[in-house]
């Protein structure tokens, strides 16, 4: 039996709406594709089948059930410029930091529930769009500020568009004057939760985890955490 002959001509392949369930092998027999959508599938996970893919400019995942980053080729990390992974169940991002040459990535409506997971975009230094609408975290009264304290530099400028806006002056001149490690911005949940009962009550910049300095959770606005105060000890008695 022959090997299945590969198609070097086709740079445009699309297999939406088929209702995949996996990937295989034959994503090879296509060496030289450019632009390739598998939107709107069953699909969990690619494993490695990405992987057989070269120079490829533009991969979209939207609209699948993919819980992590899928991994590609050495070929496709010095390629990649756009990415689409909307609409999939991605609760962390880890192993986009090597997509180098991204521009565009759009990872709306996930389940990203803490900024302190965006970590890996400060890697992405040719980044130029990028999109979190749709997830928990896009709720988050200090959404904007705390995603650019995880971008790099380099991207941090006017012509930068976050959820399709572009960056206000007054954005970029926060992040340049209290740009600090992600870390300690993101000490706590960036969702605020109820917190337990304490003996005292702690300092409302203790409960965002952050210093007067970083500029975080000093707008006029009442706390989002509600403190019950602990019972008082009663002295003992002689």
């Amino acid at each position: 039996m022959s090997a299945p002959m590969t198609w070097p001509a086709l740079k445009f392949v699309s297999f939406m709406f088929n209702s995949l369930s996996s990937l295989d092998d034959s994503l090879r027999l296509l060496p030289f594709v450019e632009v390739l959508d598998l939107s709107h599938n069953s699909l969990e996970t690619c494993a490695t089948h990405l992987e057989f893919l070269g120079d490829v400019i533009s991969i979209t995942l939207a609209y699948n059930s993919l819980v992590t980053i899928p991994s590609f080729s050495v070929s496709t990390r010095s390629s990649l410029t756009f990415l689409i992974l909307r609409g999939n169940n991605l609760d962390r991002i880890n192993g986009v930091e090597v997509l180098i040459t991204l521009q565009e990535l759009d990872l709306g409506e996930n389940c990203l529930n803490d900024h302190s997971f965006l970590e890996p975009f400060s890697a992405l230094v040719k980044l130029k769009q990028l999109q979190l609408d749709g997830n928990p975290i896009f709720y988050h009264r200090f959404h904007r500020r705390l995603t650019l304290s995880c971008l790099a530099k380099q991207v941090v400028n006017t012509q930068f568009e976050l959820d399709k806006k572009k960056l206000s002056q007054s954005e970029i001149s926060h992040f340049m004057q209290r740009r600090r490690p992600a870390k300690s911005l993101m000490e706590r949940p960036s969702y605020p939760t109820r917190a337990k009962p304490h003996n005292r009550t702690p300092d409302r910049d203790s409960v965002y985890g952050m210093s007067p300095s970083s500029g975080i959770g000093t707008e006029n606005e009442s706390p989002d955490i509600v403190v019950t105060p602990g019972a008082i000890k009663k002295g003992k008695r002689k």
